[in-house]
């Protein structure tokens, strides 16, 4: 099992992905403007995960946003990364396989009225749920 390796300092460690944060946004850019398919083997779930990741955490930082180390995971037979955090009663989870990114945001009990789901997030989608986790309040 292969989940993005995230520092005591809540930093992506590129220890097991060799690229760069420049590098990485290219990537990461390429792999999400031209839809994933089986028909592109060259990026993996893990490949994704490990750039959104990154992508995620410096738009925190770039917006002034603390970052918070995910608890991340893995599921072998779907192939899919999930990673999660916790804010007082909030909670952001993010799904990634290589078809898509699901971003999920919790803050009661209510499935109904207390949960909304993003699928293939934009930029400021992602950034949003992130300032939505910290401060209760989207951008």
């Amino acid at each position: 099992m292969l989940v993005p390796e995230v520092e005591q300092t809540g930093n992506v460690s590129w220890t097991s992905f060799a690229t760069t944060p420049e590098k990485a946004e290219r990537v990461f850019r390429n792999i999400t403007s031209s839809s994933a398919s089986t028909s592109n083997p060259t990026y993996t779930a893990y490949h994704l995960s490990v750039l959104w990741l990154h992508h995620m955490q410096s738009e925190a930082k770039n917006a002034g946003y603390d970052w918070i180390a995910p608890h991340a995971t893995h599921d072998d037979v779907e192939d899919e990364y999930v990673f999660e955090w916790w804010r007082g009663e909030r909670k952001l989870t993010v799904y990634i396989t290589i078809f898509n990114i699901q971003i999920i945001k919790v803050w009661g009990s209510n499935i109904d009225t207390e949960m909304q789901i993003v699928i293939d997030p934009s930029r400021r989608l992602t950034l949003a749920a992130w300032a939505w986790l910290l401060t209760g309040s989207a951008l």
